[in-house]
């Protein structure tokens, strides 16, 4: 089984689930705590799998 990487958890990550789950709670609780949870499960799994996706590269059209 692979190893759990610590979770870090920056305030910005926090605040925007917070602030997204705010946003789909107006219109639906059970969508809110569906969202929640699946916010979790995906950083649990980034934290099991952390290079699941390969980096990508953008660029700035200037």
């Amino acid at each position: 089984m692979a190893k759990l990487k610590p979770i870090i958890r920056r305030p910005k990550a926090s605040e925007d689930v917070e602030s997204h789950a705010m946003y789909i709670a107006d219109g639906s609780m059970d969508a809110a705590l569906r969202f929640i949870e699946r916010a979790e499960q995906t950083i649990k799994g980034l934290a099991l799998f952390p290079q699941i996706r390969r980096a990508r590269r953008f660029h700035r059209d200037s």
